[in-house]
């Protein structure tokens, strides 16, 4: 089987980070084990979160690794670089799908309408982002 070369669809990140059709596609997989971290790290105490934070950290960093190795680099003509790396908003979706799935299981209405608001707006983000970088209209940070 040959390693996918595109950019997840922002359905299929989403369908990733809440367990299914990550199996085929190393950024999908990655956005799955980001949102399982970020579940276990909820229910830590934030001086046991360290050998968890650094698993985060190798796969942001192996998404990013994974994203450059796959993009044609862009233009001299491409805009500034976003402020966060596709692995940062592929973790920050997987933190996000995390949180709006805990919020389900409170009674706070609130806090899910906040949690899946922020979910549908990182969403937007990534597929945008996805998208610019596709294009050759954005470069990576670093890149």
């Amino acid at each position: 089987m040959t390693e996918p070369t595109e950019l997840p669809s922002k359905h299929e990140l989403m369908r990733a980070c809440r367990g299914g059709g990550h199996d085929e596609h190393p950024l999908l997989r990655a956005a799955y084990e980001l949102t399982a971290l970020h579940e276990q790290l909820s229910r830590l105490e934030p001086l046991r979160r360290s050998g968890l934070d650094e698993n985060r950290a190798a796969l942001v960093t192996g998404i990013d690794r994974w994203v450059r190795g796959r993009l044609s680099p862009p233009p001299e003509s491409a805009t500034a670089r976003p402020a966060r790396s596709m692995g940062a908003v592929v973790d920050r979706i997987a933190e996000y799908t995390a949180v709006a799935f805990t919020a389900l299981t409170r009674t706070d209405d609130w806090s899910l309408w906040d949690a899946w608001t922020n979910l549908e707006e990182l969403s937007l983000d990534y597929e945008e982002l996805a998208a610019d970088l596709a294009a050759g209209r954005r470069r990576l940070p670093g890149a």
